[in-house]
């Protein structure tokens, strides 16, 4: 088994000064001359010489001659990829770590400077690796809301170096077979230093994709808790249609479980695509009417309301046909133009601290109903 050190990052960790050569395309002579670079730079900052990389191999039985080692220091060019494998696994590296290092630092160099970070060790990442609950509404069109639950596990799952991503969603449908439609995607998360988050996710068997986008907070205390993020992917349904929509995710340590109340008000935070809400008149009235009077929030919206303007929802379909394609095309550009509507859906500071307050009041009940529980059975 060939283990990736926690030592061996990157360029962007601080652990190497190690510098890929070599232009666009390398050829396989430049590829093998930067990976025993590479190799080189490890061991001379572990003091490692090349006997010891040879007393080390043997001791974890893995045959090679010291003569093989040092062609591999003095003719590179001769070195085969056997070789490489067995002082990789002498030095517990991963062979393809390596390759994604180098790949990653070229593109770094050709670009100059870049804001990515890939490797796992990067500090950005040390407190994302777990599982985590996510939720999203269906993205199927012209049907009610449903919400959407799959388990996210990040990590580095095939020891590359790589913070990778790996999503298991439960589409409440059923296949063939009578079994729960489940969907998997995999791909890894990505880091920029513009304090964002990117994970990138594809479902081969669906040819579905998913780039999910998150802010980054500094989680120098406690492992990431929850977050509120916007994904672009293809909407379910027999036609598939793009779709931008909202999602959440929680830490199952943190939340092992989430009851369906909690789960009804995390439905509607989903739905919050703007800071403006939206909602007929005659719901909302019902909704204040059921509340405390005496509440300073439902008496301030109150009052709001009596100043508040009247705004029109008009359905685009409903005046579809009637008239030709271009004047009603022209004639709705030129109403949303003037339509209060946002210019983007952004995800702020704000709408994760709502997740936050409704996931800590869900985490309080259940540690208060146990409490219960206990002393109840305790007398």
């Amino acid at each position: 088994m060939v283990y990736y050190s926690k030592d061996t990052r990157d360029s962007t960790g601080g652990a190497t000064r190690f510098h890929p050569q070599g232009g666009i395309h390398m050829t396989n002579a430049e590829i093998i001359q930067n990976v025993i670079n590479y190799i080189k730079d490890y061991a001379e900052k572990k003091d490692i010489r090349q006997r010891g990389i040879r007393e080390l191999c043997h001791a974890k039985g893995i045959n090679i001659a010291q003569k093989t080692i040092d062609n591999m220091y003095k003719r590179p060019s001769s070195t085969t990829i056997s070789t490489l494998l067995k002082v990789c696994d002498g030095l517990d590296l991963n062979l393809s770590a390596i390759f994604h290092i180098i790949e990653n630092m070229k593109t770094e160099g050709e670009n100059k400077a870049t804001r990515f970070r890939y490797s796992i060790h990067e500090e950005a990442f040390a407190r994302y690796p777990g599982d985590y609950h996510i939720f999203f509404l269906s993205t199927t069109p012209n049907t009610e809301p449903k919400l959407d639950h799959g388990i996210l596990h990040l990590g580095d799952l095939h020891s590359n170096g790589e913070c990778t991503a790996s999503l298991k969603i439960n589409t409440g449908d059923v296949d063939d077979s009578g079994n729960p439609g489940i969907k998997y995607f995999e791909g890894r998360l990505t880091y920029s230093t513009t304090g964002i988050m990117f994970c990138s996710l594809a479902c081969s068997r669906y040819g579905d994709m998913w780039l999910l986008t998150i802010p980054h907070v500094k989680l120098n205390i406690r492992a990431l808790s929850c977050t509120m993020g916007c994904a672009t992917t293809s909407c379910s349904g027999p036609t598939a249609y793009p779709a931008i929509h909202r999602f959440c995710f929680c830490n199952k340590d943190e939340y092992p479980d989430i009851s369906p109340e909690t789960q009804e008000e995390i439905k509607g935070i989903l739905r919050m695509h703007n800071q403006t809400l939206y909602i007929k008149k005659e719901e909302l009235e019902a909704y204040l009417d059921s509340k405390d009077v005496n509440s300073k929030l439902i008496r301030h919206m109150r009052h709001y309301l009596e100043i508040a303007g009247m705004y029109y929802a008009i359905p685009k379909r409903t005046f579809e046909d009637d008239t030709d394609s271009i004047t009603f095309s022209r004639t709705m550009a030129e109403l949303a133009a003037k339509s209060a509507m946002e210019t983007c859906m952004h995800i702020l500071p704000g709408d994760t601290a709502q997740l936050r307050n409704i996931l800590e009041k869900d985490r309080k009940a259940k540690s208060l109903a146990n409490a219960v529980s206990t002393d109840e059975t305790v007398n």
